[in-house]
């Protein structure tokens, strides 16, 4: 059960690049090995694969969300807790990620929200209704592999316009959220490494296409632009008087 969980939640991942597929590989090994120890009640060995993630990068942020529950679950200790949440909201915020900073906050709000003072050991029948909960999946993991897939793998494309400045209809390539046509000013969500093609009217307000700029550089002058998405990208339909 908690497979399919898991290829429901990277469905969208299936048209990366041979790059991305390797990255998402190594998430896919770890989202496995804490679900693997969870279900078998391993948890030091949960914390090894954590903490052999965090060896191989301090500000890894999937396995920082894991650790952050980890500590509320497995082996309650809300000060470390809290310092991993702390951490991971700290890997976001000093990243290039700035659109995600407040997503991150949610992801770890709730254990920031838990008082210190409640530190304690759970007894065996606490677990046993964890498990019965969750049993198939480790709690809260799918909050931490959600973000991780923003994180990892999605970029925002920011489409604009200029002359007029908002009010023109553009094609875009389907998005995570399952959008495409939007009047500008709009974003869109994609995959690093996805084919996109943006389409603009030939006219708009009385005006005509004069050519697309991406990140504030002409790109080309067809109404139809075609690039391959990397990272957070703005593109800006021009128009002109006739």
């Amino acid at each position: 059960m908690y497979k399919l969980r898991y290829i429901l939640t990277f469905v969208t991942l299936l048209s990366l690049s041979s790059r991305s597929l390797a990255q998402e590989a190594e998430v896919k090994q770890f989202y496995d090995d804490i679900t693997s120890s969870w279900t078998n009640r391993n948890y030091s060995k949960m914390l090894e694969h954590i903490d052999e993630r965090l060896g191989n990068n301090t500000n890894d942020v999937f396995a920082l969300s894991v650790k952050a529950n980890y500590y509320c679950v497995a082996d309650v200790d809300i000060a470390k807790a809290h310092q991993a949440a702390i951490a991971f909201t700290n890997a976001v915020h000093n990243s290039n990620r700035y659109e995600l900073r407040e997503e991150s906050v949610r992801v770890v709000e709730s254990i920031l929200d838990i008082p210190l003072s409640e530190s304690h050991t759970r007894t065996a029948a606490d677990m046993d209704r964890l498990h019965s909960g969750f049993h198939d999946e480790f709690p809260g993991m799918i909050s931490c592999i959600a973000f991780a897939g923003h994180y990892y793998f999605s970029f925002e494309l920011h489409v604009q316009s200029l002359n007029p400045s908002a009010g023109v209809d553009i094609q875009a390539s389907l998005d995570q959220k399952r959008q495409s046509v939007g009047a500008t000013p709009f974003t869109r969500v994609y995959i690093k490494s996805r084919d996109l093609v943006l389409i603009a009217p030939e006219t708009a307000s009385g005006n005509v296409f004069k050519e697309w700029q991406k990140d504030g550089k002409v790109y080309t002058t067809g109404s139809e632009l075609s690039f391959t998405f990397q990272t957070n990208t703005t593109v800006t339909a021009v128009y002109k008087n006739p």
